[in-house]
């Protein structure tokens, strides 16, 4: 947290993350609640893309949540030339519940 709040960079970056979040973090905590789901998971969008949207990985991860492109559609997310709805903060935010509440079913808590 020190480099966050001390390197000139870091905070930089810290801070496009909270703005970031004043947009992305409402409808995603709205979902998250939907469910049932704990609330803290949405830390996992500003830890994978800093709730960007525009955010690719060099694994050529996308969007807010980080979805690979074969699990993106496993999920139900239209990835091809002409859209890639891992870059929608909303369609992402359903396929990484969704994702994530298979992963709980399989290995418990």
């Amino acid at each position: 947290m020190e480099r966050f709040t001390t390197v000139p960079e870091m905070r930089e970056k810290f801070e496009g993350f909270l703005e970031r979040a004043g947009r992305w973090a409402p409808p995603l905590l709205e979902r998250l609640e939907e469910r049932d789901m704990p609330l803290d998971l949405v830390f996992l969008a500003m830890i994978e893309s800093g709730f960007n949207p525009a955010a690719t990985s060099p694994a050529r991860a996308a969007g807010i949540w980080q979805f690979i492109a074969p699990t993106g559609e496993r999920y139900g997310l239209a990835i091809d030339r002409a859209v890639d709805e891992r870059r929608d903060p909303i369609r992402a935010t359903d396929a990484a519940l969704d994702y994530l509440q298979d992963l709980h079913d399989r290995f418990g808590s």
